[in-house]
């Protein structure tokens, strides 16, 4: 029998148990009896999820502070052993909310014991799970009431940047800006963000969104920003129907840095010791974060035989030659690495995983201060498909078969940067060919050998550079 169908089988038995001494567990006992439970590699994502996750829903707004969640498990041939909700205010913190929640595999609604927040703009999603593996993908965006009241001026609180962390470093070009807008109705209007170059904001490019973030991506803002560049933003809301004078208060101004969506990596001089203009209170909901990368450590050794190391290699003692370990230019990163991230000292199992993007990027965000570790597989995780053959060249030389680990200490708020590893591939870069020298002389070139040798007889013309003596 399966160990996840034993496991399920258990799980059965403990809730029978537990049933017939009077108490319950909600959400302890699986699907429902009688119901086939589907296997971890059968499950799909729920759909249907409302309030806020149909086509035109987003943003909508319910009418209860207790509103009802409710979703579909779109295979009809058998039932997740549990779901889990997960709640939150923010999309950086949706994958990390506390407030989470597991239900049976037969509930598809579910309604909040306590009340949520008014006036906030609440983000959810639904995981369909059985054994450890879980599903889920649509996200429900949703609005608490009341609406403010348009026949008066509302007084409207002062937005509070909360996403990226001021000073922060992001991967690429396109990100979401967020901030939480402590005003406890929802005003009729749309939040304004200004991106500059400039802290004066002489030359911002506008974005406008009706919820407390924004997509730095078309089609949601009609402008791109450009790579390795340092930005400011600030955001206040435009109170529809209103003179300007009755808009928002202008929020604290933050700033983020962008990185490359090519592969290249910004110079390092705008990416090392930046400090902001101004200080500012960091919100508790930034918490800390650690990021890297994983590139492509080149060695292009020769066909012919040499002593010398070629550029970007070094000479290994048992001979040969292999990367030398330093990010150099032109380098690029490794994209589809899955990284792990377990709390507590090296080694750790399981963990929270992340994928490097194209730039061999990777990033773990709301952590908070505490000992962590770093680890790449590459014989696991499905890396053996993305780096075998090749070997580890940074920050040591590593062979396997275990993970290489890098154990780092993180402090509160803290952002650690460019936690890099770098990998040798064994074929690549292949050697140039090289170019077959033209015979001069006794000196002809050798196929075997990929070089010009000195025959006999020889002729009175040798190779300039040197006589011919075979």
């Amino acid at each position: 029998m399966d160990t996840s169908v034993r496991k399920h089988h258990l799980s059965r038995a403990f809730c029978f148990l537990v049933l017939s001494v009077g108490v319950l567990l909600l959400g302890a006992c699986g699907a429902k009896e009688g119901e086939p439970t589907c296997d971890r590699w059968e499950l799909v994502s729920p759909e249907d999820l409302s309030p806020g996750g149909s086509p035109g829903s987003e943003g909508e707004m319910v009418d209860s502070l207790t509103p009802t969640f409710s979703w579909t498990y779109p295979d009809p041939s058998c039932l997740p052993e549990y779901y889990r909700l997960r709640l939150a205010t923010s999309w950086h913190a949706l994958d990390t909310s506390p407030d989470e929640y597991r239900l049976d595999g037969w509930v598809t609604e579910w309604m909040p014991e306590t009340e949520l927040l008014p006036g906030t703009t609440y983000l959810w999603r639904v995981h369909a799970g059985s054994s450890w593996e879980t599903v889920g993908g649509a996200i429900g965006i949703f609005r608490t009431g009341p609406l403010c009241d348009i026949t008066s001026p509302v007084v409207l609180s002062t937005p509070v940047p909360l996403w990226p962390a001021d000073g922060s470093i992001v991967e690429g070009v396109n990100l979401t800006l967020e901030w939480d807008d402590p005003t406890a109705c929802i005003p009729d209007g749309h939040y304004v963000v200004e991106i500059s170059e400039r802290s004066d904001f002489s030359d911002a490019l506008v974005g406008r969104y009706p919820e407390p973030y924004l997509f730095i991506a078309r089609p949601w803002v009609d402008f791109d920003l450009d790579e390795c560049t340092r930005y400011f933003w600030r955001v206040h809301f435009d109170h529809a129907g209103r003179p300007d004078a009755d808009d928002g208060p202008t929020s604290e101004v933050w700033s983020f840095i962008t990185t490359t969506t090519t592969g290249g990596f910004c110079p390092p001089e705008l990416l090392e010791g930046y400090i902001p203009e101004a200080e500012v209170t960091v919100p508790p909901s930034a918490e800390g974060a650690i990021s890297g990368h994983v590139w492509h450590d080149e060695c292009a050794p020769p066909y012919w035989s040499t002593d010398t190391p070629p550029p970007g290699c070094v000479a290994m003692p048992y001979g040969g030659f292999e990367a030398n370990g330093v990010l150099d230019p032109g380098e690029s990163g490794i994209e589809g690495v899955t990284v792990r991230l377990g709390t507590g000292p090296c080694p750790v199992v399981g963990g929270r995983t992340a994928t490097t993007d194209a730039t061999g990027t990777f990033s773990f965000v709301s952590l908070p201060a505490g000992t962590f570790c770093v680890s790449i597989d590459a014989l696991g995780d499905g890396n053996d498909l993305v780096l075998i053959p090749g070997n580890w060249t940074f920050p040591e030389r590593w062979y396997g078969p275990e993970p290489i680990d890098l154990e780092l200490s993180l402090g509160a708020l803290q952002i650690l940067r460019e936690i890099n590893f770098g990998w040798d591939y064994q074929f690549l870069p292949a050697p140039a060919t090289p170019t077959p020298s033209v015979t001069q002389g006794c000196w002809v070139w050798n196929p075997n050998l990929q070089k010009n040798v000195c025959t006999a007889p020889c002729p009175p013309n040798p190779q300039p550079g040197g006589a011919c003596t075979p």
